[in-house]
């Protein structure tokens, strides 16, 4: 029985000296689980500020617009442009809306190119990116293929979760 005794004796000083480490370790990881719990709350209301100012039609007439524009401002030559409707697609869990615009164009690959880049650094594009391009040779109304091209732009904008 003393042996017994002795055991628990031990037992508990090692549990009292280890009490003071593990209350203050307790204490540390509460401050930063309360300190994360802070930071979540911070960036929540800073992606609903963003999410307000986000727009949430691809295909709206301003897009069209200003995509003409930009089209034009890199010199090409736009024969035809349209766009889709805009349809909605979920990947990771965030959900995107996404359209296809086709633009027949008689330029150089380079001022396709040009445009494309510019596309990428609009500001008005900044929550929109490219998902997939595609590039066509075509024939003109006389059979030739002198750099009259069909470009299909997937756009991908950003809805949310």
């Amino acid at each position: 029985q003393a042996d017994e005794q002795d055991e628990l004796n031990l037992s508990l000083t090692t549990a009292n000296s280890s009490l003071p480490q593990l209350i203050a370790e307790n204490a540390a990881l509460q401050s930063q689980l309360d300190a994360l719990e802070d930071e979540l709350a911070e960036a929540r209301t800073a992606l609903e500020d963003i999410e307000a100012e986000l727009p949430r039609d691809i295909e709206s007439s301003i897009y069209g617009d200003l995509l003409f524009d930009m089209a034009h401002g890199t010199g090409l030559d736009v024969r035809e442009f349209t766009a889709t409707a805009p349809a909605r697609i979920v990947l990771d869990d965030i959900a995107y809306e996404y359209t296809t615009i086709t633009m027949e164009v008689y330029n150089e690959l380079s001022d396709i190119l040009e445009f494309l880049s510019m596309i990428e650094a609009e500001l008005a594009f900044n929550t929109t990116s490219i998902d997939s391009v595609t590039i066509e040779d075509l024939e003109d109304s006389s059979g030739n293929l002198d750099n009259l091209k069909l470009i299909e732009i997937t756009l991908l904008a950003y809805i949310g979760d």
